[in-house]
């Protein structure tokens, strides 16, 4: 199962930017795992993203978080803090990062 949490700032009618958002979160994690016959559920949840990853993970009794890295500096990650390395040090199971750039 893989989950997945991207902070988003909100302009205009919330409800329908967030519908919009999962829309495309649910077209393109089709896109990435359906070929490879992986089973995955998609949820759209508000608060801290390290936080809710690891709170949906144990929900759904995930075996493994899957999280990107957007391959910022040591300096940036400590600066603007990092859900992938909060989730590495924290999390409750294993956790692959996969780097995004």
């Amino acid at each position: 199962m893989a989950l997945s949490v991207a902070p988003v700032a909100v302009a205009g009618d919330p409800q329908e930017t967030l519908g919009a958002i999962e829309e495309l979160a649910r077209k393109r994690t089709a896109q990435a795992l359906d070929p490879l016959d992986i089973p995955w559920t998609l949820q759209v949840r508000a608060g801290d993203p390290a936080a809710e990853l690891e709170q949906a993970a144990a929900e759904q009794r995930a075996d493994l978080i899957v999280v990107g890295s957007q391959g910022h500096t040591v300096v940036e990650r400590l600066l603007l803090g990092s859900v992938s390395t909060r989730l590495t040090h924290h999390a409750q199971r294993p956790v692959m990062v996969v780097p995004l750039t």
